[in-house]
């Protein structure tokens, strides 16, 4: 402890620092490896190993997880703040945020709940507020990975607990509601009529893949606090997240049409979706174009998913085996009940691979049924064709989702060079972008796995940006 004017019934570990605090800092426990400088106050915490506290932040009865960084003058009360964080500039107020949770700019959060973090929280944001006029027994559930933009307006009650790594469009302003489907984007345009705000479904998985690849390489690097490994480190397309999308889809395929689109087919192209004829939409509506890309994408991440794990028993055993019955596999309710609850991924079996593989055999029977009961073996002649079938299905939409990572970073260089008469002088080239290079290295490998299973046999395409 250096330049510090008071305190007072504190543990502080070893190779932990308090320096140039003239505030009061009282009953804190701090873990080692961590460095609190310059705060304003500082009570009735726990503070993990290897944090980070400076410039002039308040924190009060709260616990900040290791790893976590707090600075420019930030305000936590009565919070736990995960392990990875990072925080400055915002207010944080009886919250939960679980891991890799960002803040970095001046944000109000009052009341949220988002114990699997990894989302942002952009400039003049306001999750929540003090009061509602009424008592403050409100709160706001995030789901995981979700980013808020400029200057958002979340009032209470909301969840979007099965909304995962979805965008908040900036000025967007949701009322309360209960939403569930996951990877798509809010706002973007003025509410219609009624107050509602549009909705497209999948969107972030089809239109911006860049988001997708450059999340899940930021969360595997940024990741340092080894103690808490298990709660930080899942896969983002895992058997839950892919559940939500499942059930999206379905009920997306299966609107419940009012009589007036029923008495006028017609017209289906200017088609509007609500929660009356899509349960789980909330408070937004889904335009016919974008039901049916949501239908797409969806099916697209679901398969992408499940015949990457054909892979490996082709590898390991030389033979795959699907279920024949999929009447249960499909919650097409899942989240639209205050009795749902998000799995966490520590419940989950993804690091099991034989157990993962028999969540993804259902997911492709529910996909391609001609497949259901079938057992496809690479001794067997007669499973040549199926095999060569799926496994290329599963290269074309590999390649998709690498097309889709190049053409949503290639849109910045578009608009960069139409706007900033410097742009090319100073930023990469989309296809010299290490996510977006990441991303066909990888497609790469699952061709020569493919290859390799397949003998060399089978018409596999060249992938090319």
């Amino acid at each position: 402890m250096k330049s510090c004017t008071d305190v007072k019934d504190s543990y502080v570990s070893k190779n932990s620092t308090i320096t140039s605090c003239t505030a009061k800092i009282q009953t804190i426990f701090i873990h080692p490896n961590s460095n609190i400088s310059a705060v304003s106050n500082l009570q009735n915490c726990i503070i993990d190993s290897n944090c980070d506290i400076s410039s002039g932040s308040q924190i009060t009865n709260s616990v900040i997880m290791s790893h976590s960084h707090i600075a420019s003058n930030s305000l936590i009360n009565n919070s736990v703040i995960g392990p990875d964080s990072a925080l400055s500039c915002g207010e944080v107020h009886c919250s939960l945020l679980g891991s890799q949770s960002n803040a970095h700019h001046q944000s109000l959060q009052v009341s949220l709940l988002a114990p699997l973090g990894r989302g942002n929280i952009g400039y003049g944001a306001n999750v929540g507020s003090n009061h509602t006029g009424r008592s403050p027994d409100q709160e706001i559930h995030i789901g995981e990975g979700i980013f808020l933009g400029l200057s958002v307006v979340m009032k209470f009650p909301i969840d979007l607990s099965f909304c995962p790594y979805s965008i908040v469009a900036a000025g967007t302003e949701m009322i309360p509601q209960r939403c569930s489907m996951p990877f798509s984007l809010f706002g973007g345009s003025l509410p219609n009529e009624n107050g509602l705000i549009k909705l497209i479904p999948g969107w972030v998985w089809k239109d911006s893949g860049y988001t997708m690849a450059r999340s899940w390489l930021k969360f595997r690097d940024r990741r340092k606090s080894v103690l808490h490994s298990w709660y930080c480190d899942y896969p983002i397309v895992r058997p839950s997240t892919v559940d939500m999308m499942m059930s999206a889809k379905k009920r997306l395929m299966t609107p419940k049409l009012s009589k007036a689109m029923e008495e006028n087919y017609d017209d289906v192209d200017n088609w509007i979706y609500t929660d009356r004829e899509i349960p789980g939409l909330g408070k937004t509506f889904v335009t016919e174009r974008d039901r049916l890309n949501g239908i797409i994408a969806y099916r697209n991440a679901i398969l992408l998913y499940a015949l990457t794990g054909m892979l490996h028993p082709l590898e390991s055993y030389g033979v795959v085996k699907f279920p024949s019955d999929t009447d249960n596999a499909v919650n097409i309710n899942l989240g639209l009940s205050t009795k749902d609850r998000v799995i966490f991924p520590w419940d989950e079996n993804y690091l099991d691979v034989d157990g993962l593989w028999d969540h993804q055999s259902i997911m492709i029977a529910c996909e391609l049924p001609d497949l259901r009961g079938k057992v496809l073996k690479l001794s067997d002649e007669n499973s040549r064709e199926d095999l060569s079938m799926v496994l290329n299905l599963l290269l074309s939409l590999k390649k998709e989702f690498t097309k889709s990572v190049f053409k949503s970073k290639k849109k910045d260089d578009i608009r960069g060079k139409k706007t900033n008469t410097f742009y090319e002088r100073f930023h990469d080239k989309a296809e010299n972008d290490k996510v977006v290079v990441l991303t066909k290295k990888e497609e790469g490998e699952m061709k020569f796995r493919v290859k390799k299973i397949l003998g060399g046999i089978g018409d596999i395409e060249k992938s090319k940006l």
